[in-house]
């Protein structure tokens, strides 16, 4: 914890890469952990609990955070390039303006995440929960939604979009791009909720 406290506000890794890997292999919590700007290329902190830490605008590209736990983290233009996210817990995280590129978030909770703007170019999403998550003017080109849950996700103004990205994703309430024709209520009887009321009513 000195090593990481005391390169707070530098670029570099200040040798934080190793100190964090360290303390997440024992099972430290890392809960609230503040990193901004940091260069934490290829770190592993998988399965890392990391709830409410702060990753703004760090340098994340090719890490490995699989089923971490990120709920609440500030990550707002952090580089996730290349970085493997697969099964994290994203929820209420703000992404805006992330760099997401070629970034694996298969199975990924994102519900409710803050995706403004974010690069998702060649992400992989699929099978990701992306309910309630905002995907406003996100560059989506060649992202693999395939069986990505969309209820009530907002992607106005996305772009680099085609139709043939949600044919095989779930919509419900889904505020879909201008161009896109499909019905953003087509999969509401599937998912068991009434679109007009926006209630329950199971399979």
């Amino acid at each position: 914890w000195q090593v990481i406290n005391s390169a707070m506000g530098q670029t570099g890794s200040g040798g934080r890469i190793q100190a964090l890997e360290d303390l997440n292999k024992d099972g430290v919590a890392l809960e609230g952990v503040a990193v901004p700007r940091a260069d934490l290329s290829g770190i592993d902190l998988s399965y890392g609990h990391l709830t409410r830490a702060n990753f703004k605008k760090a340098q994340l590209d090719g890490t490995n955070l699989a089923r971490a736990n990120l709920e609440f983290a500030s990550l707002q233009e952090a580089n996730l390039r290349k970085a493997n996210l697969e099964g994290a817990v994203l929820t209420e995280a703000n992404l805006e303006g992330a760099v997401l590129m070629e970034a694996n978030l298969e199975g990924t909770i994102l519900r409710g995440t803050n995706l403004q703007k974010a690069n998702l170019v060649g992400a992989n999403l699929q099978g990701a929960n992306l309910v309630g998550a905002n995907l406003q003017e996100a560059s989506m080109a060649f992202a693999n939604l395939q069986g990505a849950n969309l209820i009530k996700a907002n992607l106005e103004g996305a772009y680099d979009f085609t139709k043939d990205q949600l044919v095989l994703a779930k919509l419900c309430l889904t505020t879909l791009p201008e161009g896109i024709t499909l019905d953003p209520n087509r999969d509401c009887k599937e998912l068991g909720l009434d679109p007009e009321t926006e209630r329950w009513i199971g399979p």
